[in-house]
């Protein structure tokens, strides 16, 4: 590969569209292939069989045919000037195709955090602008919490769990002024028995109540959900690659909780020094807040009183709740 613009060739992305119906892990693997086209400095073009997924929905919009050149200047200058160069990273590792790239903390897309928001704030205005979405989206005056949270991954997917209350309690403040309401947008499940997800929702709802705040649920389709996040003027999300693109696709104000377990991860501290942007991005007001969680598995050997300990706790006791707890050493570490 090259370091100074000169094209080598056309990197054919053809695999990543496919399998990958959901928008979240759909977009993340499309941003990463575009990424390690750039560091190779190849054109990047997408399979658009009648099998991808590419000419589907919001997907129909993002580009197919992209030169290095079409990428965000910042974003561009920065990667040929001083990631390319850069003696002491590991590009090989950057340039992996990963199943998963939201848990790889060398994950190539994110050296490229101003181009995915450029582009997925533009398209998201666009469809949010359409008659089926215009009077879609949350007042000003809402603050909007992503609940990443089904019975199903909660059965044995340690890399999804419970996130406790303080996550959003801490930022009070920051509810309270900025809004009076507050909407929290879940998947609704079929019918069954009341779940730890319930249990988490409800008492939510209770916490936010109990402090003024106006609180109430929406579960809509996909497209409309994903929509509704990318509008928010204050978001908070769970891990979910959902999330996560909506909140690339969001110009104001958006909290991440993230863990190195977690189904998204934070970002290695060599790419956070290359492209500081990759933490917090001045195009999206995205923090990303480490944050520890009760994973999935643990969650169905408690009870309701035993969630509801951990949910409300001030800080994670592993060996009392379970949870993944935040420290130093984990926060600054390459999960695997």
């Amino acid at each position: 590969s090259g370091t100074n613009g000169t094209l080598h060739g056309v990197f054919h992305s053809s695999y990543i569209y496919k399998g990958y119906g959901p928008i979240g892990n759909t977009l993340t693997h499309y941003y990463n292939q575009r990424a390690i086209a750039l560091l190779q400095q190849q054109t990047f073009r997408a399979d658009e069989s009648e099998h991808s997924n590419v000419l589907k929905g919001i997907m129909s919009c993002y580009p197919t045919n992209v030169l290095p050149e079409d990428y965000d200047k910042e974003d561009y200058e920065n990667i040929v000037s001083n990631v390319l160069p850069h003696p002491g990273l590991a590009l090989d590792q950057v340039l992996l195709q990963h199943e998963y790239p939201q848990c790889e903390p060398m994950a190539a897309y994110r050296l490229i955090p101003n181009t995915i928001a450029r582009e997925s704030q533009f398209i998201a205005s666009q469809w949010a602008a359409l008659p089926k979405y215009v009077n879609d989206g949350p007042d000003d005056d809402t603050v909007v919490i992503h609940s990443r949270c089904e019975a199903e991954i909660l059965e044995d997917r340690t890399d999804y769990g419970l996130l406790p209350h303080r996550f959003l309690l801490d930022r009070l403040p920051v509810l309270q002024q900025q809004a009076p309401k507050v909407v929290i947008v879940y998947m609704k499940e079929k019918e069954r028995d009341e779940s730890a997800c319930d249990w988490t929702r409800h008492d939510l709802v209770q916490q936010l109540e109990d402090r003024g705040l106006n609180v109430s649920l929406r579960s809509s389709s996909s497209k409309s959900d994903w929509l509704y996040l990318a509008r928010a003027k204050t978001l908070f999300c769970a891990p979910s690659t959902f999330c996560l693109s909506a909140a690339w696709a969001n110009p104001h104000r958006v909290f991440f909780a993230t863990h190195p377990l977690a189904s998204v991860r934070p970002t290695d501290p060599m790419l956070e020094k290359l492209v500081p942007q990759s933490t917090t991005t001045a195009a999206t007001g995205l923090e990303m807040v480490p944050m520890d969680y009760l994973p999935g598995g643990v969650t169905g050997k408690k009870t309701k009183e035993e969630l509801l300990e951990y949910l409300r706790s001030k800080e994670c006791d592993p060996a009392r709740h379970g949870c993944y707890p935040i420290t130093a050493n984990n926060m600054t570490r390459t999960a695997k």
